[in-house]
């Protein structure tokens, strides 16, 4: 396990040291640190979008997709009734199983209570004679 991350530290040093010395790399981020010193403000930002809404004529792209959606989507109605079935499935398939476990359960006790013989019913009389 040693050796497998002693191998990934070697491998990201180099990685790192190949990225610091090429001098492609150095020109992409002078240019990104460049536009990051002078960021546009918000309101050019607004402009531009502005701008480009009225250069497209406000296509259909520029829509979002919450506004092609059913009302009942947006609600989140199908997830919830996924997970209210899920959850009541799982609950009666716990208290089936907690059921069974208890009848096996009241079997076996009895029987070790008396060796054996068959559980009687709680509504049986004997017969007198």
């Amino acid at each position: 396990m040693a050796l497998c991350w002693s191998f990934i530290v070697c491998v990201m040093v180099e990685c790192l040291s190949v990225l610091m010395h090429c001098a492609s790399m150095q020109a992409n981020a002078q240019q990104v640190q460049k536009r990051m010193s002078n960021p546009r403000t918000p309101a050019e930002r607004a402009a531009d979008i502005v701008e480009q809404v009225l250069a497209t004529n406000g296509e259909d792209y520029l829509e979002t997709r919450q506004s092609k959606l059913y009302w009942w989507q947006l609600a989140l109605l199908d997830v919830k009734l996924f997970l209210g079935v899920a959850v009541s499935l799982l609950l009666c398939c716990a208290g089936l199983v907690l059921f069974l476990a208890f009848k096996v359960l009241r079997i076996a006790l009895h029987w070790a209570r008396f060796r054996g013989a068959p559980p009687v019913s709680p509504n049986y009389k004997r017969k007198t004679t």
